[in-house]
Parts: C-alpha cells; structure tokens; sequence
C-alpha cells in the first residue's frame, strides 16, 4: 500500500521553490507575516484553479472539510476568507508575476523540440491579447467602456509548444499596438500579428532588430508596386509583389535606409547614410529634417523611398469569399509558406479560449488591482505547471484530461504518475449462491 504524499504535493514538488523564495524575499512577501506566508497563498490559489473553485467561501469550504491532510499539501496554516482575501490584496503581484516569469524559462526549455506546423526551424511567435471583462460597480478602478469593466492579457506566444513567452496585463483602454513598446526582438525570430498591430514605426523596430514579422494590411493601406514574382494560382494565390510605401506618415515611421546618420526616434537603431549628397544632419529625437530636392536629387522629403515590403494577396480555394493581404519583410520563404505561418496565428486564440473555459479568471476572489492580477498569474503558473508536468512526465494526455484527472485525485495518496495511466478493468459483480436457490 502506497503511502507516500498527496498527488497535491507531488505536484507542488516539481516547482522550483527556491526561485519562489528568492521572489518572496525581493518583494518583501513575508514581511510581518506569521502563519499564511506567500507559499501557502501560492498553494492554496494553485489549489482553487486546479479543483474549480470560485470564491473564497468555496476554497474555505472545501479546505476545512480535508484540514487533517492540509500539512501533507504544504498548507501549515489555517486557510480562512479573511487569511486569503487580505493576502490577495496585500501582497504583491510582482511575486507571482516574476515566478511565472522563471516557469516560462523552464516550459520553454522543454518545448523547444516540439513540430511546428509549417516547416521551418526558427522560433516563431503570435502576439495579441485577450479582454477580461469586470463589472464595473465591483472594479471601479478597471473602466473600459461607460459601462463596462475591463482588463487586457496581452500575450506573446510561443507556438511550439503553446508556451507563453510574454504576458503583460493592463487596463482595457491600452491600444494593442502599444504592447511592440514592450518587445524585445529575438533575431530571426519571426512575429506573427493581425493588422491591429500595424504602425509603421513600431514593425521597423522588428526590422531593424533583425526579426521577421507577418501581418495583414489594413484596407487604407497605400503603397506602390516595384516588382511581381510569379506565383501559381491553383493554390489560391493572386500576387507576390515587392511594394513600397507612399504616404507621408507612414513612409516617414518605415524609412528606406535612411539617408542620416541618425537615431531614429530615440529608440536605438542607426542607419548608415545612404544617399551620398545627404548631409549627416543632428536634428532632436524623433523628428526628420526635411530637405530640398537639389540636395540629393530626389523628392522633397527623402523619407518618401522606404524600405521594401511584400505584399501577398491570397484567397482560400476552401473559401473563395475570404480575401487576404499579407505584409512582411522576409523576401527568402515561398509565399505559401508566409500564408501557412499566418494560420498558425490561430494557436493564440486557441491558448485564450483554453485559459478562459479551464482556469479561473473570468470570475475573481477579490476586487482590488492587485488581487486581480495575483489570481491571473498564478492561474498561468498552474498552466504552466501543469505543461511542465506533461513534458517531464511523457504524459500522452492532452492538458485538458490531466486537469480533470488533478481535479478529482488531488489528495488521493498515489504515485502521481500512475494517476494517468489508462487501463482497462472489469467491474466483478460477486457471485451470490442464493441465486440458484430461487429454482429449486
């Protein structure tokens, strides 16, 4: 007969505490704290999203009903409303963000080897983001509309594997497009986005940092053809075009090599000069100096020649009504496979609907900013637990049953693995020999 620990705390064992502790000790997690320290707080949320729970008077119930087996769980304390809702608004998210943060760098060490679905060996990311809605009467703080409260999960993801690589969390007011401040471009890293994301000073910060992005163009989009590759229309693609743009904004945010010797918009990427009777001309951060055309031969504002892009237009065979154009800046992959990268896009919407139906963060155990956010991250450390125990494990399951499963045998003393081995049994129903009697 087994009788080593809880499923609940062989699971807790395979985090890394000790990262745990030095966030706790960064953030002052524990100061004047005496019994329910910010390891029980982390347990005892982990618990709730794994089990379903959606309220402090659910946790409290259902950890007094198992109190003689809150040691064996790690939980040395008694959890009570009023221990968990003022820890949820005390102390401080940044703990449960920068902990999250390390079982990133875990999760992705381990997926690293997974299979795209396009072939290609570069690490390729979605980026969008997913609202959360509040009531506002509750969450005054996180006004969205007149109406309506809000707050914004934009997230980076790592398509192999489906690993978050970044998570930012906002008020619902912040634009998306805003969320490319936070990026730092992984050189020959290629960043997929839907048109949202399209600001022409921000994507030359992927350029210039040596990355690939993939977007749509947005139906104002102006440009000028410089040259069409053939392409094979049987396979629903219309043009492969290399294109430049020509309105004044957004060739002055995307310029071509640009002919100064200058910062662009503080931002540190630097251009050689390129037009040979273009002064190195110091001008204030942000902003280009516009010069006559007898200066260097070319039109009144030098920014009007921008860097190439390409343009793909591309229609499903499977639904001849869908119409889209991709832009990027990778000239070397074929065009079907720019097509193929931008419907692995769709993983992303795939990851925010699993953590909305699967992990509790539609509904939240406090009020304040910082309970909102402490419940969001530890609700993506259980996610990422959980993908770090598939992978660890060689679990065949999908993230889904191994929840189920955890949900149902948390304080069940088995080996943990042995909880998702699937085998066939038969229920024996035992004979009775007074069934025979009834003919006699």
């Amino acid at each position: 007969m087994y009788t080593g620990p809880t499923i609940f705390a062989q699971l807790m064992q395979h985090l890394p505490w000790h990262h745990f502790d030095r966030c706790v000790t960064r953030y002052n997690g524990n100061h004047k704290v005496k019994e329910f320290k910010c390891s029980a707080h982390f347990r005892v949320m982990a618990f709730a999203q794994l089990t379903y729970r959606e309220s402090l008077r659910d946790i409290e119930a259902c950890l007094r009903s198992v109190r003689p087996k809150l040691y064996h769980m790690g939980i040395h304390s008694t959890v009570s409303r009023n221990n968990l809702s003022n820890a949820n608004e005390k102390r401080d998210w940044r703990i449960y963000a920068e902990f999250a943060q390390h079982l990133i760098v875990e999760a992705r060490s381990l997926y690293a080897e997974e299979e795209l679905s396009v072939d290609l060996d570069a690490s390729v990311y979605a980026l969008d983001s997913t609202t959360i809605d509040l009531c506002l009467s509750m969450f005054p703080w996180a006004r969205f509309r007149k109406r309506k409260g809000a707050v914004k999960m934009h997230t980076l993801l790592n398509l192999r594997g489906s690993i978050p690589e970044f998570i930012l969390i906002s008020d619902g007011k912040m634009h998306d497009v805003n969320v490319l401040d936070y990026l730092v471009p992984v050189p020959g890293a290629y960043y997929l986005m839907d048109r949202g994301y399209l600001d022409f000073a921000r994507l030359y910060e992927i350029d210039i940092g040596q990355a690939f992005f993939v977007t749509r163009a947005k139906d104002n989009f102006k440009f000028k053809r410089r040259y069409s590759r053939p392409v094979d229309r049987t396979t629903g693609l219309i043009c492969d075009q290399t294109v430049i743009l020509t309105t004044f904004y957004p060739a002055k945010a995307y310029p071509s090599d640009s002919h100064y010797g200058f910062t662009l918009f503080g931002r540190g990427g630097t251009r050689p000069s390129q037009c040979p009777k273009m002064r190195r001309i110091s001008t204030r951060e942000g902003r280009l100096p516009r010069r006559p055309r007898s200066e260097c031969g070319h039109n009144e504002n030098c920014w009007a020649y921008p860097e190439p892009w390409r343009r793909i237009k591309f229609r499903d065979p499977e639904d001849p009504s869908s119409l889209l154009v991709f832009l990027t800046n990778d000239f070397t992959l074929p065009a079907m496979t720019i097509t193929k990268l931008y419907k692995a896009r769709w993983m992303i919407e795939l990851f925010f609907k699993w953590i909305k139906q699967h992990l509790r963060i539609k509904a939240f155990v406090g009020t304040t900013p910082n309970a909102v956010k402490t419940q969001i991250w530890i609700a993506i450390s259980t996610y990422l637990l959980v993908a770090i125990l598939k992978k660890r494990l060689r679990i065949e399951l999908p993230l889904y049953t191994i929840l189920q499963i955890l949900s149902v045998s948390l304080f069940e003393k088995t080996p943990i693995l042995q909880a998702f081995q699937a085998w066939d049994y038969e229920t024996e129903i035992p004979e009775s020999h007074n069934t025979l009697m009834l003919f006699d």
